[in-house]
């Protein structure tokens, strides 16, 4: 937390240049980092206005990909604020663009944070099918790993999945899916 007051000095400034020289995409992308900067500090209206600014370019200028990352990291601010149903809207809407423009890692995080918001409103089917589909599509990801730092994130965002799964399938009362599911995943590796 102590470098967080520096990274928005330096955030302000950048954007400052890049309002200067009206380079927008570069705007874009200094909003949600700042809105993340403030998020990480736990200023969440403040993050959430900075996500907003930066959507906002990032529809004016068509950036797509750009648009879901903003719309993920809206969903986790609305989620963090207590909002689910906005954060659902947020994480729907973010994949819908991550499976129109193929952005597969972004695609895998939005299916993640619904399953999780899915099984808090206590929806296990829903939040089942989720966890699955982020699994399936994450393990299908390992050949795309050029690095064992990349490799090693993989594993432990799969293990957090997986352990998603079997909560959600434990509340839903499916203990026998819960270990088989659980016995599945740890034979694959996690």
């Amino acid at each position: 937390l102590g470098e967080l007051p520096r990274a928005i000095e330096l955030y302000e400034q950048s954007l400052a240049i890049e309002r200067e020289t009206n380079n927008r995409p570069g705007q874009a992308d200094t909003l949600n980092n700042l809105g993340a900067v403030y998020q990480a500090l736990g200023e969440l209206p403040r993050a959430i206005e900075l996500y907003e600014q930066s959507l906002a370019i990032k529809r004016e200028t068509n950036n797509r990909p750009g648009q879901a990352d903003t719309l993920n990291n809206l969903g986790v601010a609305y989620e963090k604020t207590g909002d689910p149903e906005r954060a659902i809207q947020l994480y729907e809407e973010s994949l819908a663009i991550c499976r129109e423009v193929g952005r597969h890692s972004a695609e895998v995080n939005a299916l993640y944070n619904l399953a999780g918001l899915y099984r808090k409103k206590g929806d296990f089917a829903r939040a089942i099918d989720y966890y699955r589909d982020s699994l399936h599509r994450r393990a299908a990801s390992w050949t795309k790993m050029k690095t064992d730092r990349e490799r090693a994130a993989l594993l432990q965002n799969m293990q957090n999945t997986a352990k998603g799964l079997e909560t959600a399938l434990l509340q839903d009362g499916q203990v026998e899916s819960a270990l088989l599911e659980a016995d599945v995943w740890r034979a694959r590796g996690l």
